[in-house]
């Protein structure tokens, strides 16, 4: 038995003693242990020091004086291990997902390990955003003649038409071509290729290649299709005119139909000029496609511009339109392309009566060509 006033454990039993040493007061303790933390607070301790439990997520410990403390916080309940007296680490965090073996998995609620949660191909697989996606974000395919998009975030895509300078789509993109036949030239003297879903820039054939656009029949140097580049080009009876192509070798032809007018033909691809006049009266030029002037004023002048696809005809008349006073005195063909043209000034006699005329007025013109 202890001093007076002291607790003593006598096995799971507390007891007092008194001032006789007896034992003023008991209490039963759950055992001998629990009696013993006790000893200190004069009452039985609440647990075994040293035992481990766990409440929920938190991990108690009982203390030397029976009493039971929290040793620590656990992430889970099941994270609380009171046989190892710890708390064992989580596994994955709160809703964490992760891509594994061609499933998207969820981290459980008590945060001990993944679990499947879906089915997901790897490549559409998303844990960021903890989904399975439709698409792989921003990725294009071809469906046809039209471009697949997927959206930024792999939830959906778009069907899109291609541009119109880019109307077929191949794999993933929208192209210009896809083979060589896609790719028009403007003309037969040119040629393009389908490089890389783009038509390269025209090329030039070579000139004298046959072509048949344009209602041509050799290649220039410029890569059109032409009439001719040579004279060879053409018929024996023909020269080659750059901007006319093909065209009679004379220039024109001089015919007097009327007395006192000459009726000049001018072939296609050429023009008239005149030349020079002699004499005093004037000598007047005309066609349909020029008014009519007076020879004198346009001396050194194109009257009539190059024609492209027919004959011209020029009337040239002589002084006071013709008639037996303005007789055509004929005409010198120099060349096929320059002519003199001769009329008759008419004469007068004292009275001012017209007596006649002499061939002392002329007029010389010139073909041009282009």
């Amino acid at each position: 038995m202890g001093r007076a006033g002291e607790m003593v454990c006598d096995g799971a039993k507390m007891i007092k003693c008194g001032d006789m040493f007896e034992a003023a007061d008991t209490q039963p303790c759950q055992n001998e242990a629990r009696c013993r933390a006790g000893l200190e607070a004069g009452k039985c301790g609440a647990c075994d020091p040293g035992i481990v439990m766990c409440m929920e997520s938190d991990l108690y410990e009982c203390s030397m004086a029976g009493e039971m403390v929290m040793a620590q916080h656990c992430d889970s309940p099941a994270l609380c291990d009171d046989v190892g007296k710890k708390c064992d680490p989580a596994a994955c965090e709160m809703d964490q997902h992760k891509c594994e073996g061609g499933e998207l998995l969820r981290c459980q609620d008590d945060l001990t390990e993944f679990q499947s949660k879906t089915p997901c191909p790897m490549e559409l697989c998303d844990e960021a955003g903890k989904k399975c996606n439709v698409c792989m974000p921003n990725s294009k395919m071809c469906v046809g003649s039209k471009l697949e998009v997927c959206n930024a975030d792999g939830s959906g895509k778009q069907e899109m038409d291609c541009p119109m300078d880019k109307p077929m789509c191949i794999t993933d993109k929208c192209v210009q071509c896809m083979s060589n036949n896609d790719c028009m030239a403007p003309n037969d003297c040119q040629t393009t290729m389908c490089t890389e879903g783009m038509c390269t820039s025209p090329q030039l054939k070579s000139a004298g290649t046959a072509c048949s656009s344009d209602g041509g029949k050799v290649c220039s140097l410029a890569g059109s299709c032409v009439a001719c580049n040579l004279d060879s080009d053409c018929s024996a009876s023909e020269r080659c005119s750059i901007v006319f192509g093909c065209i009679q070798r004379a220039a024109m032809t001089v015919v007097q139909l009327l007395p006192g007018v000459f009726s000049v033909q001018v072939n296609a691809g050429y023009g008239l000029a005149v030349d020079s006049q002699s004499g005093a009266d004037a000598v007047t030029i005309s066609s349909g496609l020029f008014r009519s002037a007076m020879a004198p004023q346009v001396v050194g002048m194109t009257v009539v511009q190059p024609a492209p696809g027919s004959p011209q005809t020029v009337s040239v008349t002589g002084p006071r339109g013709g008639g037996t006073f303005g007789l055509g005195c004929g005409w010198d063909m120099f060349t096929d392309t320059t002519a003199t043209l001769k009329f008759a000034e008419p004469g007068m006699d004292v009275d001012g009566n017209v007596t006649g005329g002499t061939c002392n007025i002329s007029v010389s013109i010139k073909a041009s060509s282009n």
